[in-house]
């Protein structure tokens, strides 16, 4: 019934996976006491890491150094975002990473 195999596939997977995890509901903080900033890592999300990831992939035929005007635009937003985004720490990732074809992804 289904191909697990085909990229059509992997991206309902994916995107399944992320509305998931982003449809969880928020639970309540406490008050702050004024030792802790309960405000800012409240809950189970005081854990997560505020490291993310942009996967960034080309088709296979094309090759690394066909893409390379398209990498180092890639590379320049992602440190635009990174001076934007003080929260978040975002790093790039590019290929290769074997079969997993994806074009644009962020991972938590």
């Amino acid at each position: 019934m289904f191909n697990l195999s085909s990229p059509k596939t992997l991206y309902f997977i994916l995107i399944s996976i992320i509305f998931t995890v982003k449809s969880e509901e928020y639970g309540f903080c406490q008050k702050s006491n004024g030792v802790m900033k309960t405000d800012e890592n409240c809950g189970d999300f005081e854990y997560l890491s505020n490291k993310r990831y942009i996967l960034y992939d080309v088709n296979p035929p094309e090759g690394f150094n066909l893409r390379r005007d398209v990498y180092v635009r890639v590379a320049v937003f992602v440190k635009n975002l990174n001076k934007k985004d003080k929260k978040y720490k975002w790093h790039l990732v590019l290929p290769p990473w074997g079969n997993i074809f994806l074009f644009i992804c962020i991972l938590y």
